[in-house]
């Protein structure tokens, strides 16, 4: 259910930009300051080998995510189900985060709020991108019209 000052309060959010300019997602945090997603994506950090994403209980599970967790197997990297606040992301010194959804597929983030990522540059994620991106290649292969 969508409630009518949730989409006011995005529209308002994403009219002001951030530190490092206009904002292209927003990430949605629960009333203890845990990022579940995103507004429109579901999110992910990567620490290391391990990509953490939210308990699949507090996120919209979609085609887009369950691709996504079938390219962290591929690209043999490990998912930690874990909810992190900002303030753990600053703590545990990660500096990789992406969203995924089926209009962006994996997107690395560049910034949250203060905090520069170095997301596009993280092997890692260069990794799962290429492993979910060989996932979409075979998909369509198997559904292209002959």
């Amino acid at each position: 259910m969508i409630h009518a000052d949730y989409k006011q309060a995005v529209a308002e959010r994403f009219a002001r930009p951030g530190p490092f300019g206009p904002c292209s997602e927003l990430l949605l945090a629960d009333r203890q300051g845990y990022l579940t997603e995103g507004s429109r994506s579901n999110l992910f950090f990567i620490s290391g080998n391990q990509v953490v994403s939210a308990p699949d209980e507090r996120v919209l599970l979609g085609i887009t995510r369950r691709y996504v967790l079938q390219a962290i197997a591929d690209a043999q990297l490990e998912l930690t189900v874990d909810l992190l606040t900002l303030d753990d992301v600053r703590r545990r010194g990660i500096r990789t985060a992406f969203l995924s959804g089926s209009p962006i597929d994996l997107l690395p983030i560049r910034a949250i709020e203060d905090l520069p990522m170095e997301s596009a540059h993280d092997p890692f994620f260069i990794k799962l991108y290429k492993a979910y991106m060989q996932l979409v290649q075979n998909y369509i292969d198997q559904h292209r019209v002959q």
